[in-house]
């Protein structure tokens, strides 16, 4: 079964609906410090970190919240022959119009809880260095959902799209990796499932990215709503805050890594808990949080 699983190497961007479209891309843009890589025929613009393709994607419509979340196969992945594997495993398929500018071929599906998923071959393409103001991420890390079965959910990502565990936080949160990375989706058992629940950037490999990314935010008015902070699961340095339609934006750093997936634990890090450090469900006892970090704010996960 698992050699029928499609082969996601990364998570490739994440796209919203939105009413606000001139406000959200100028947070992506000149906050954010993100650029624009092409538009829609629909008017969607795409947003990049500058890697290959669209880091961000927005929908111009009136039901603002999450369209599609978009993971890019291997190079060389025949899309026909990935559609017929899924098949094979009971998951339906449909045809993708609207495309990533670098996406060569695309497909959409549903999963266990009915969110729609791009999965995309990608072309390589050297984009021209544009330079931006704001915080400037490296890429998209991350995206993290609502949903109503964790467990369902995961079993899905794991059994039908070829993810791994990471870890599991003890309050209805899962993360799953489908690279080194420790974790290129999250699920949170909440209210409001089928949303997003925060979307997430990674900084550079220092805490000084963390403080100039904080004043960048400070200098436009836009306040912390958590952090900065070290999470337990992935052990990244973090901060959140809000973009124009109200979704959660995390900034991290020093996310955990597993750079051999025979060796089974992530990296070593002087901050780890137990070491070696291997996936688990983390417990009440454990570590989550260090010292530095300020208490969660209490509607954080609703």
């Amino acid at each position: 079964m698992a050699d029928l699983a499609p082969p996601i190497i990364r998570i490739g961007h994440v796209a919203f609906r939105t009413s606000k479209l001139e406000e959200m891309a100028d947070h992506y843009t000149t906050v954010m410090g993100l650029w624009e890589c092409g538009r829609g025929d629909d008017g969607a613009v795409y947003l990049t970190c500058g890697g290959s393709g669209a880091d961000v994607e927005l929908i111009p419509g009136d039901d603002p919240g999450l369209d599609h979340v978009a993971f890019d196969l291997a190079p060389g992945t025949d899309i026909e022959a990935t559609a017929g594997a899924l098949g094979e495993l009971g998951v339906e398929t449909f045809g993708w119009e609207r495309q990533d500018p670098a996406a060569v071929a695309s497909i959409g599906l549903r999963d266990v809880e009915g969110n729609v998923l791009q999965l995309s071959t990608v072309e390589d393409t050297l984009q021209d260095f544009v330079e931006t103001t704001g915080v400037k991420p490296r890429k998209l890390g991350h995206v993290t959902t609502r949903v109503k079965d964790g467990g369902a959910v995961r079993r899905f990502y794991e059994e039908k799209l070829g993810f791994r565990f990471s870890d599991s936080n003890g309050e209805g949160i899962i993360f799953l990796r489908c690279n080194a990375d420790h974790h290129a989706v999250n699920f949170i058992e909440a209210s409001n499932p089928g949303q997003v629940h925060h979307v997430a950037f990674e900084l550079e490999d220092d805490f000084g990215h963390v403080q100039r990314a904080a004043e960048v935010l400070a200098n436009r008015g836009i306040r912390l709503v958590w952090g900065p902070g070290r999470h337990g699961p992935g052990h990244s340095i973090f901060t959140y805050h809000e973009d124009p339609d109200l979704h959660y934006v995390e900034l991290f750093t020093q996310l955990d890594r597993m750079s051999h997936e025979r060796q089974g634990y992530w990296d070593p890090r002087p901050w780890h808990d137990r070491r070696p450090a291997h996936p688990r469900e983390w417990n009440k006892g454990d570590r989550r949080l260090s010292g530095m970090t300020p208490p969660r704010p209490p509607d954080f996960l609703d």
